[in-house]
């Protein structure tokens, strides 16, 4: 039983092997997430300024509001109790909406590498994981589980990662063949 449980364990090593993508596909979406996140974080951080100018206004506003009632007794207090609910009720959405817009300030480069690391090294973290660990990791890597018959692994779904970033073997490119000095490759 032991030596089926390690033959078992090997070929499922083996099988995360052959789902390993190369490299520079994994460097290439680090690139491009960092890129797009980088642009959000900028939009972002105009969305906020604008927020944060606007909940100024507001709260200046409030302000002359309550001096209006308070100091210069120039308005009624209905008309005061009225305004004063309104311009409260679009503070708190404009605070709301500052709160939305802030994104979370967490380290994108580190989640990026730990996840690269984890994509370009799925088989060794298996051997090294503890059995709680493996079950997350399996869950990651195959969200409707894993299936095992004399073939072999095999899934319905892998992590769309894995789909994104390798191009199976044998498959042919759909990039034409550079045309050239060289002589043209075959198809």
């Amino acid at each position: 039983m032991r030596e089926h449980k390690v033959n078992l364990e090997t070929r499922f090593v083996d099988y995360l092997g052959l789902l390993q993508p190369k490299p520079q596909y994994v460097k290439f979406l680090n690139e491009t997430v960092l890129d797009v996140w980088k642009a959000k974080q900028a939009e972002a951080l105009a969305q906020t300024t604008a927020l944060y100018h606007l909940l100024s206004e507001l709260r200046e506003r409030k302000d002359k509001l309550v001096e209006a009632f308070v100091y210069q007794k120039a308005i009624d207090q209905e008309t005061y109790r009225q305004q004063l609910d309104k311009l409260n009720e679009e503070i708190t959405l404009a605070e709301m909406a500052t709160n939305e817009a802030k994104l979370e300030s967490f380290d994108v480069e580190a989640v990026l590498n730990f996840a690269e690391h984890v994509i370009l090294n799925a088989a060794r973290l298996w051997m090294e994981y503890s059995l709680e660990q493996k079950h997350r990791l399996q869950r990651v890597l195959f969200p409707e589980g894993v299936t095992f018959s004399e073939n072999g692994f095999g899934t319905t779904a892998t992590s769309l990662i894995f789909n994104l970033l390798q191009q199976p073997e044998g498959e042919k490119t759909r990039m034409a063949t550079p045309a050239g000095f060289e002589p043209a490759l075959p198809p």
